[in-house]
């Protein structure tokens, strides 16, 4: 199941509570942002924001159900503990255009980074 985010511009998605089942796919024609902690603890699987241009810090900590990862042209920033601990992970491909990626970004993940 997916959701289209239609107006609005930052993700900001919670308290979610550790280990409930929300949806498996995020898509948003319009989120720019994915503010602090904004899918941690999530069930997400995937997600899809193609105007994305920042992640902020812990977004999408412990999502064990990322298995991969494509930091699209667009996004310039990944906070500090991003991906954090998201241990399924097997592929992360970024793009040139990151100007700055947090401490720890990537800490947990199981693989090494493939950029375009």
């Amino acid at each position: 199941m997916s959701i289209p985010f239609l107006s609005t511009k930052k993700l900001a998605v919670f308290p979610i509570e550790t280990g409930k089942k929300l949806f498996s796919k995020y898509v948003g024609y319009h989120i720019t942002t994915i503010s602090s902690y904004g899918l941690a603890d999530s069930s997400v699987e995937e997600f899809d924001f193609p105007l994305l241009t920042s992640i902020g810090q812990y977004a999408f900590q412990n999502c064990s159900g990322l298995t991969e990862i494509e930091i699209k042209a667009a996004i310039t920033s990944i906070g500090n503990y991003a991906f954090y601990n998201c241990n399924q992970i097997t592929q992360i491909i970024t793009h040139k255009n990151i100007k700055t990626i947090g401490k720890e970004a990537f800490t947990g993940c199981k693989t090494n980074i493939n950029n375009l």
